[in-house]
């Protein structure tokens, strides 16, 4: 979904150090065996990059487009939650999955299905874990006049800002999208079911990105210990790679989150849902992030 994935430096943080147990989450032992991931930096090539084709609109709606003015009049759709702690959005809230879409369809992109779904079922799994959540799910393509997919994040960090204003107990924020790879990169079985994989992204361009990285870096870790591949590690876009901000110059604790990719079904994304929330649920009340 993000142009120019071949500069990025994809890293697997070491996962020694952030084992967690609960007796209802898959042993390693119990779980099939995964493929190794490197602890050092790795190049992705070109050939296997995810672009932003599948949801992009034609050349010529984003070229006709001006420079967008901030929404400021039309309200943002919410799953209210009392002093929320969590924020889940969507930058790109149209990034859908083929087989949940029509046979035949080219794009994975739907106005109706798609990775907000994901998003709800996120905040809902908080919610029942007991931590306060929020969805913004705008759909920008629609609310936003002259909308051009190239200001996505522009529009994007207006939801957020507005949120932080009227939500001051706000300390995670998460941007959920849908990875571009194919199945067999973003699917993972265990303890004899598919989860749809996780992959964290941090853009460089934020000059307090190591924060970032940090809080991650402890997702990715605590993830694979209890739910044995589930996550592919944390991508960095260096300045001048994408947007490579992201959103997350807003808060320490703001990531994109890319859940499964364009192959994987809702199902499967929804217990990769409910494996991050109780995994934020953990380390939030055990005071690691």
């Amino acid at each position: 979904m993000f142009p120019g994935w071949e500069d990025a430096a994809l890293t697997a943080p070491d996962q020694g150090g952030a084992a967690l147990a609960t007796a209802a989450a898959p042993s390693a032992s119990a779980a099939p065996a995964q493929p190794s991931v490197s602890n050092t930096p790795d190049k992705l090539n070109a050939a296997s990059a995810p672009n932003d084709k599948t949801d992009k609109p034609a050349a010529s709606d984003a070229t006709s487009a001006t420079a967008p003015a901030p929404p400021a009049k039309d309200k943002p759709v919410s799953v209210a939650s009392s002093s929320p702690r969590v924020l889940v959005y969507h930058t790109h809230n149209r990034e859908s999955y083929f087989p949940e879409l029509k046979e035949g369809t080219k794009n994975a992109s739907s106005k109706t299905i798609n990775v907000t779904l994901v998003g709800k079922r996120l905040t809902a799994s908080l919610q029942k874990l007991g931590i306060p959540a929020l969805q913004e799910k705008m759909d920008y393509p629609t609310t936003i006049s002259k909308f051009n997919y190239a200001y996505s994040y522009k529009y994007s960090k207006q939801t957020v800002v507005d949120a932080l204003s009227e939500n001051k107990e706000l300390t995670y924020l998460l941007d959920i999208h849908r990875d571009s790879l194919k199945r067999n990169k973003t699917t993972v079985e265990i303890h004899g079911k598919n989860y749809a994989k996780i992959l964290f992204v941090i853009g460089e361009k934020n000059p307090n990105w190591k924060d970032n990285k940090a809080f991650a870096t402890k997702l990715h870790e605590a993830l694979n210990a209890k739910f044995p591949g589930i996550s592919r590690g944390v991508l960095t876009k260096a300045p001048g790679t994408g947007n490579a901000e992201y959103n997350q110059s807003l808060s320490k604790n703001s990531l994109v989150v890319e859940m499964g990719g364009v192959d994987n079904t809702l199902e499967e994304n929804y217990r990769t849902a409910d494996a991050l929330a109780a995994v934020l649920h953990e380390l939030d009340q055990n005071g690691k992030v």
